[in-house]
């Protein structure tokens, strides 16, 4: 079977609607050998919640399907517990506490709505703030009515300026007696909000930790036992096959022990030649710019000025996806007439590619 006419060329970043990202010969073979025979699936997710576990720093771990049946799987934890009653009875519990809290910044669409995931767990939203301001103390009451769980929203698609940071989060859910669970989908840091004391955190494992289409569901025990007894009610629709099970394992395990120096090297050296590239382009100015959330992470980003600039960030971006094989950018932006570079999922050639499209562009 032939896929690659379904081929780009990824500059947008680790997304999923691009595959994720790309397996390493590594992980296909811990892929293909959990393939190739029978497994007794509990006992093999015994073993990667504890590989998983420690690599967190977390007292349990739990692999799900993808990021967002993470998500759901944890507003039902918090609302279901293990109750086998109230698990049959989910997303419709009738009675009990079903309120989840969640920063009015941080209802995003991240390719579903999350309030949609939160109702998929049995959860009810309930909104604090504006999008662009939410008062500490609007949080604290609204907690001091014991609602079943927090949502903290770690992500780009999320606003964060004006919202209430994670740590004070933690520290006011918890003193009003409220579980929190982070979103932390596209994040590379394992162990970090474990430590900033979230009861669940949820990673995608198919972005930065470059797994198989996965999720990973970190944190205290009970409430990933929670989660894991979901595989009773909607977590049967979300489940995850044995190959991506052990594909995750292995690519979390290379990435504890990776060395990323070289690989950092060629990225700045890739961002170096799209700016250069960019800035032959009339009427435009381009830069390389730091990630607001994760600064590490570095990416080429052309602004249009002018009336037309959201016009001809369009145009730029027409352009590409029509090249041979399509290119795709980070265009989240491009209404502000910006349009921006990933080069984590770049190869040097690949980059050849895209600075040689950007200069056939005429975008008069």
């Amino acid at each position: 079977m032939d896929v690659s006419r379904f081929r780009v060329i990824n500059a947008s970043g680790r997304m999923t609607a691009l595959g994720g990202s790309p397996l390493s010969a590594a992980v296909l073979d811990a892929m293909a050998a959990a393939a190739g025979m029978p497994l007794e699936l509990e006992r093999l997710h015994a073993w990667a919640g504890e590989r998983v576990a420690a690599l967190a720093g977390a007292e349990a771990a739990r692999v799900v399907g993808s990021g967002a049946a993470g998500i759901a799987l944890s507003v039902a934890a918090v609302i279901a517990g293990s109750d086998p009653r109230r698990i049959r009875a989910l997303p419709d519990v009738p009675e009990g506490e079903r309120r989840i809290v969640i920063q009015a910044g941080h209802l995003v669409d991240f390719g579903a709505e999350i309030a949609q995931v939160i109702r998929l767990g049995g959860g009810v939203v309930a909104s604090v703030g504006a999008v662009n301001r939410v008062d500490a103390g609007d949080l604290e009451a609204l907690l001091r009515t014991r609602p079943a769980g927090f949502v903290y929203v770690q992500s780009h698609h999320a606003v964060q300026k004006g919202m209430v940071p994670l740590p004070a989060c933690v520290e006011i859910a918890h003193g009003c007696g409220v579980p929190v669970i982070v979103d932390a989908a596209a994040e590379h840091d394992l162990e970090r909000y474990v430590r900033l004391g979230a009861d669940l955190v949820v990673y995608s494992g198919a972005k930065d930790f470059e797994g198989p289409t996965s999720g990973i569901v970190c944190g205290r025990r009970t409430l990933v036992d929670a989660v894991a007894a979901q595989s009773r009610g909607i977590g049967r629709a979300m489940k995850v096959g044995k190959e991506a099970v052990a594909g995750l394992v292995q690519a979390l395990e290379d990435h504890r022990g990776a060395d990323r120096t070289a690989r950092r090297a060629e990225e700045r050296a890739i961002v170096g030649r799209l700016v250069g590239a960019l800035r032959g382009l009339s009427g435009a100015t381009a830069e390389a710019v730091r990630d607001d959330l994760r600064p590490e992470i570095e990416r080429a980003e052309v602004r249009f000025s002018g009336g037309d600039g959201a016009a001809r960030a369009g145009r730029l971006i027409a352009h590409l996806r029509a090249w041979t094989p399509p290119i795709w950018t980070r265009d989240h932006r491009s209404t502000e007439g910006i349009v921006a570079f990933d080069p984590r999922p770049l190869t040097a050639a690949e980059a050849e590619i895209v600075v040689d499209a950007i200069r056939r562009f005429d975008h008069g």
